[in-house]
């Protein structure tokens, strides 16, 4: 059995389901999940918390010298190394002495500036000296995201030695309820801010409402641009079709989305993945997202285990939702199919055990394998 270090830059909720399954699958004294820096105050007024309890594979790096010390030997010596924590020095040195290494991320060029950064003389040294690192053969790509793949393509960084990947949400502990609703429940949950574009929703609604197709929305949330999208939607009339309740919760909205039968992820390509496109599919919605979004295009095949829509198209949003509406057959359906996507392919198990194969492929200590879509499926 060979060695793993799992690198994050501070804790999250999104990564830890997929470290615990690494964690049952290796030896405790072959797996460390080494996380960076605590968590940041924003992540922790969004709700989100330090679950974490007493696993002897759990390496908080910025706790002391002690664990300073820990995560240099990890990173020098261990076998394998999965990391989404961008240390240069760290990746000159495993480039350098032929250690297989993964480098993990979202999108390089998220929108407006996008691949503008590359104008900017610092961006543009940092980027070419990471080309120099992560040419080496032994260095590999994973892509949180559709577009993370393209972006890196584009670089010619990796060459063939890009793989899929993404953030693995921890499946439900309780099934779907059925739903049996009169009226259809429409659910959205994030920060309310201008990328996440929740706007779109609001206009798609008060299409809905126009053509007299019934339904009811809740929008979840707390940020910058609360006040416009609430003035917005008294304009359009939207009163009683339509709640704004505050933050609430990790373990709240999952209640919520079992409870609602649509989830609409309205986030342009800033949205780097949306891991609640993974927690609506396993919790029974169908999933509305726009296509742009990281995840839309790696977990929802469109028409077949979920929806996907043109970004800023509140027409064909609205569309999308009066089918998916008015043909329940059809709507039951396409939850299901997206329910099967994350239970079977896109969850932690599966991920950690993909991962662990694929490096035993690329050590020689085993045949390759050649997963033809899901994670640790080769980009190309």
């Amino acid at each position: 059995m060979y060695s793993l270090a799992y690198i994050t830059d501070c804790f999250s909720h999104h990564q830890m389901p997929v470290a615990r399954a690494l964690a049952s699958y290796l030896y405790n004294e072959c797996f460390y999940h080494i996380v960076m820096h605590e968590l940041p105050n924003e992540r922790k007024q969004m709700g989100w918390q330090d679950t974490a309890q007493n696993e002897p594979w759990l390496l908080r790096a910025y706790a002391g010298k002690k664990e300073q010390m820990a995560y240099t030997q990890w990173v020098n010596e261990a076998d394998v190394v999965v990391t989404g924590y961008r240390d240069i020095e760290l990746l000159r040195h495993r480039a350098k002495t032929g250690k297989l290494t993964f480098y993990m991320s979202e999108r390089l060029w998220k929108p407006l500036i996008g691949k503008g950064r590359l104008i900017h003389p610092g961006y543009a040294q940092m980027t070419a000296q990471f080309h120099r690192i992560c040419a080496s053969p032994n260095m590999h790509y994973l892509a949180i995201g559709h577009y993370a793949a393209t972006d890196m393509a584009f670089l010619r960084t990796f060459g063939d030695r890009i793989w899929r990947w993404g953030y693995f949400t921890a499946l439900p502990e309780k099934q779907p309820v059925e739903r049996f609703h009169k009226t259809v429940h429409i659910l959205w949950a994030g920060r309310l801010l201008t990328w996440k574009r929740a706007h779109i929703l609001l206009r798609a609604a008060s299409r809905l409402k126009t053509n007299k197709i019934p339904f009811s929305l809740d929008i979840v949330g707390d940020g910058a641009i609360r006040n416009s999208l609430i003035s917005l939607h008294r304009r359009l009339g939207l009163d009683e079709t339509i709640r704004f309740l505050p933050s609430l919760p990790a373990p709240e909205i999952r209640n919520m989305m079992r409870a609602s039968d649509i989830y609409v992820l309205t986030s342009n390509g800033t949205e780097g993945w949306g891991a609640v496109v993974n927690e609506a599919m396993s919790d029974g919605c169908l999933v509305i997202a726009c296509q742009e979004a990281g995840a839309a295009r790696v977990l929802i095949n469109d028409g077949v285990n979920g929806l996907l829509f043109r970004q800023d198209d509140d027409r064909q949003l609205a569309d999308l939702i009066t089918h998916a509406i008015t043909d329940s057959v059809w709507r039951y359906r396409l939850a299901r199919a997206g329910q099967q996507t994350i239970k079977q392919v896109w969850n932690p198990q599966e991920a950690a055990h993909r991962l662990i194969y694929l490096a035993s492929g690329l050590l020689g200590y085993s045949t390759m394998p050649d997963y033809i879509d899901g994670p640790c499926s080769r980009f190309s």
